[in-house]
């Protein structure tokens, strides 16, 4: 599960690909990944090998969001770094189902980036998947996803993240594996 395939990449071969984020990059913690003792990860190929998924320890050093998501379209320019990612339908894929396992509740959300981030998060379009020490899968249509605004616009998604939403001096691990 190195990568996800989305089957929407915009032609720069960039889609797909896990990264950890914070909350709009605001120093809310950091996503530790996975290094058992004597074992170095040069890349992370590697890792994903270890977790059989995407995996890592979510450090909070204050209240916020910190997670691992993907960009389903891929980037904009894959010369300018991770942001802004590119817009993709996917609607048609009519929900998402997920094979995980989470120290904590596991947000599931649909993101459209920003310039220098990803905005609000609590304002996305999202579905609580329940802590589970053992994994687990959960499907649900868009109609699962609860937001702020009346209805669910999947026409304009660039990433699918999950999230933790942590407390100040707080540490939970979790494990995407599908």
């Amino acid at each position: 599960l190195t990568t996800v395939e989305t089957g929407l990449d915009n032609g720069t071969e960039t889609s797909g690909y896990w990264f950890s984020f914070d909350d709009d990059m605001s120093g809310v913690g950091s996503v530790k990944l996975p290094q058992p003792l004597g074992i170095e990860y040069p890349t992370g190929d590697e890792i994903y090998d270890y977790c059989m998924g995407a995996c890592g320890e979510l450090q909070f050093a204050k209240e916020g969001y910190l997670g691992i998501g993907f960009h389903v379209a891929g980037v904009v320019d894959p010369l300018d770094g991770d942001l802004p990612a590119a817009k993709a339908d996917i609607s048609s894929w009519g929900g998402l189902c997920v094979t995980y396992a989470s120290d904590t509740d596991l947000e599931v959300i649909l993101a459209y980036t920003q310039e220098g981030g990803f905005g609000d998060l609590s304002r996305m379009p999202k579905m609580t998947l329940p802590k589970s020490i053992k994994l687990k899968t959960v499907c649900a249509d868009w109609d699962n996803f609860m937001t702020v605004f009346s209805e669910v616009s999947t026409t304009f998604m660039t990433s699918i993240l999950f999230a933790v939403q942590g407390e100040a001096n707080t540490k939970s691990r979790i494990n995407i594996r599908g």
